[in-house]
């Protein structure tokens, strides 16, 4: 590497050797001319992008505004819930398994000893969704080990659930 260097450095040094001075004198003048476009054109893209920045510092104020409102709606709907007294075990067995029909029949669920919810099988994934959704909000099941495969006619599940007061 260091005899490439070398020896570039040689043939630079021969190359300007043999140019006139009035030669050498007009690529001076236009190595500068090239330097002074190119720190022309850095300083040009620092300013661009600093405006273009600038211009985008109001809508970004508002996404964060608007995320910290969405926070805010988050924890109060959360110590709603929470506040609200979770029904016997029985109770929320029952209003789940009343609900399980609309995953369709191709979905197996069945309870373990810890009171957890196994559902395995085959189902839309927009009536997926939907039922986990609506499970969580009305009978607080929370949704702990889920894999979604994608199959022929919706997506296959192997999903736990639990209640939110048995939940870790």
């Amino acid at each position: 590497m260091k005899t490439l260097v070398l020896n570039w450095q040689q043939q630079a040094q021969a190359f300007w050797q043999q140019r006139a001075p009035r030669e050498r004198r007009a690529l001076q003048i236009l190595g500068a001319v090239l330097l002074g476009a190119l720190v022309v054109q850095l300083a040009w893209s620092l300013a661009s992008n600093r405006h273009k920045l600038l211009r985008q510092m109001p809508e970004l104020a508002a996404a964060a505004e608007q995320s910290d409102r969405l926070y805010e709606a988050w924890q109060q709907l959360n110590a709603a819930n929470t506040a609200r007294p979770l029904p016997r075990p029985e109770v929320l067995r029952q209003a789940v398994e009343q609900r399980l029909g609309e995953l369709g029949p191709k979905l197996v669920a069945r309870w373990n000893g810890n009171g957890e919810l196994l559902l395995e099988g085959r189902t839309d994934f927009a009536r997926w969704l939907t039922w986990t959704a609506a499970m969580q909000q009305e009978n607080r099941l929370l949704l702990q080990r889920v894999r979604l495969q994608p199959g022929g006619d919706g997506v296959v599940v192997d999903a736990v659930f639990a209640f939110a007061a048995t939940a870790p």
